[in-house]
């Protein structure tokens, strides 16, 4: 029996809608078992599964990964997707220009909280992870995802594309006078998320409704909020972020539900 890989008889828009399909079966960084099979079909449908199998890692600042991603041009322009586990004393400046084709970042300080986004409410918050001057270019994300880390508020000037925010129980450095001048209202967000447990994680809506913040609302469809704070002032906060985008909303979440004064 002959081994040689021959080309697939069947248009490659067809073999990548049906991989793409298969490939939606799997939940975040589980194993896609079915396309490792695909890829031994032939050649074009091993290019286009390696495409989906690489397309999203987890990366340890710091570490050896790093280093490894530098010397494997093909797989470092793949990754669209990278759950970033942060350790003291890294910078995110680590991933600037490594990845090349990278739309979605969730930004984590434990990798348990990898698929939950969920942390324990009598957990302190860990020191400041990221470093004021970072300048990781953002511009190209479209999905951010933030858990349990300090994060400097003059950073989202810098996410043009962004999409999808997610925040679980992070706290955000102030930005200085003159980071807050000229502030353009470019980020055209369509879904935001956000848990918090203190004041201090909800005050982040405070300066996003903001003149100078760099957030428009005029085309959010998907608000979910959950506010454990039980207190008056917060959700206040909540309301005002609600009656902001009120007249776009299209799924609106909020918890508990008397989060949200009547």
């Amino acid at each position: 029996m002959s081994t040689k890989i021959s080309p697939s008889p069947f248009p490659i828009e067809l073999v990548e809608n049906v991989l793409e399909h298969a490939y939606a079966e799997y939940r975040p960084l589980e194993k896609p078992v079915t396309l490792y099979q695909c890829a031994l079909v032939c050649q074009t449908w091993r290019i286009i599964a390696q495409s989906l199998i690489f397309s999203e890692c987890v990366l340890s600042l710091g570490s050896p990964q790093i280093e490894s991603l530098k010397r494997d041009d093909t797989i470092r322009h793949l990754v669209r997707r990278v759950w970033v586990n942060v350790v003291s004393g890294s910078s995110v400046n680590e991933l600037s220009g490594l990845l090349p084709g990278l739309q979605e970042v969730y930004v984590l300080s434990q990798l348990d909280e990898l698929f939950t986004f969920l942390s324990d409410p009598h957990t302190e918050l860990p020191k400041p992870f990221m470093l004021a001057n970072d300048t990781f270019v953002l511009g190209n994300l479209t999905s951010f995802g933030l858990s349990s880390i300090s994060f400097p508020l003059k950073l989202f000037r810098h996410c043009t594309s962004l999409r999808e925010l997610k925040i679980n129980r992070c706290v955000f450095e102030h930005e200085d006078d003159a980071d807050s001048l000229h502030a353009p209202q470019q980020l055209m967000l369509h879904s935001f998320h956000l848990r918090a447990h203190t004041h201090q994680e909800m005050d982040v809506i405070s300066w996003m409704l903001s003149s100078n913040s760099p957030f428009n609302w005029t085309q959010l469809t998907t608000l979910r909020v959950c506010n454990q704070t039980h207190k008056f002032k917060t959700h206040k906060l909540v309301e005002a972020l609600v009656e902001r985008c009120a007249s776009t909303l299209e799924d609106l979440m909020v918890e508990p539900p008397n989060g949200y004064p009547s």
